[in-house]
């Protein structure tokens, strides 16, 4: 039917519009590989089977408390607007007694002029959207973590038996625990926008492994600056101290918390809430960015298994590593941007 194939090009728009926001976010924040902006908004449409229709839903829903309308307005004006104008043509074309053809022909052209304009705006909003971005940061960070700690602990556990020291010198034990490691790495006619960022991988300890997975510079380089009205945490001491330190201005992170909670009582929407958690500021709840890590590490597991049957990790080329060490760092990167994203607009992850 001819509704149909307009709301599938409605579909594709949307894709192109939510791809180009997700990258916004992402620059300066996370690594998102060479994926195209459609194929992006798409996985961010249909993450984990959970599928959102932006040709006959808004981003926005007013009437729920985890729907973020401040951050996220001018975006979801952009997919219902566009959306809109679609449509409105493809009727004015019916009424013109247009053909099915001609209709379908000139919605496509419509459309693409359309997508253009709009995806160009949608990027700059997840530019600026830092609440966003600074969640993204802390998921990061978080299984980065994770990652490090699990690695260490598959290393601990594959090492001898308590029964096999028994009987060797202390001197000798001692010198065997400082022995390093063996180092194993598991290792349809609408035009793509092309908002892509590139990024280089890093080593292959443990650290610099994490860092390609995860990427680098997510601990304190975006802290609140002094003056801030999105917090409402008194300034004057963001500048001064690390976090664990001075926690933004309190004296201990209790009165901190205690702060934050009374706060967050009268917030209207989830998106105006904060909460203190592994030294950061964040909008998501912290019950959540554990769920989030965990889902996270599946999406690495998963990511090695896949790359590990493609390519044979024993058998493969230096470069074919670093390849396969720079794909596996995107997936893992566009899992934590798409679900801190969803998260924040209440569409589940």
């Amino acid at each position: 039917m001819l509704s149909n194939k307009i709301d599938s090009i409605k579909r594709q728009v949307s894709y192109s519009i939510m791809g180009a926001y997700l990258k916004g976010v992402a620059k300066d924040t996370a690594y998102l590989g060479d994926i195209k902006v459609k194929a992006l908004g798409e996985s961010f449409c249909k993450f984990n089977n959970k599928e959102i229709d932006f040709s006959s839903r808004d981003l926005i829903d007013l009437s729920d408390i985890n729907s973020a309308p401040v951050a996220g307005g001018t975006l979801n004006s952009i997919l219902v607007a566009t959306n809109k104008k679609i449509s409105e043509f493809a009727e004015s074309l019916k009424a013109h007694q247009f053909d099915k053809k001609a209709i379908l022909d000139n919605v496509l052209k419509y459309a693409t002029k359309l997508q253009g304009a709009a995806v160009r705006v949608a990027y700059g909003e997840g530019v600026e959207d830092e609440d966003l971005k600074q969640d993204i940061r802390v998921l990061l960070k978080e299984g980065k973590n994770e990652f490090i700690k699990r690695e260490q602990e598959e290393e601990a556990n594959a090492t001898p038996d308590n029964a096999d020291m028994e009987g060797m010198p202390e001197e000798d034990l001692q010198q065997q625990e400082e022995l390093p490691a063996d180092e194993e790495q598991p290792t349809e006619g609408l035009p793509e926008e092309d908002l892509n960022e590139g990024e280089e991988a890093g080593d292959d300890d443990y650290q610099a492994l994490a860092d390609q997975e995860y990427g680098e510079g997510t601990d304190d380089e975006d802290a609140p600056e002094e003056g801030s009205d999105d917090t409402g945490i008194p300034t004057g001491s963001f500048e001064s101290a690390p976090v664990k330190e001075n926690h933004y201005g309190f004296e201990t992170v209790a009165d901190l918390e205690s702060f934050l909670k009374n706060r967050n009582r009268h917030a209207r929407y989830a998106e105006s809430m904060k909460f203190y958690y592994g030294g950061e500021l964040i909008t998501t709840t912290p019950v959540d960015m554990k769920k989030m890590t965990d889902v996270l590490l599946e999406a690495e597991k998963q990511s090695i298994k896949a790359i590990g049957e493609a390519a044979g990790f024993d058998n493969i080329t230096s470069d074919e590593r670093l390849l396969a060490n720079d794909a596996h760092k995107a997936i893992v990167n566009q899992a934590a941007v798409i679900m801190v994203t969803r998260n924040r607009y209440g569409l589940g992850f």
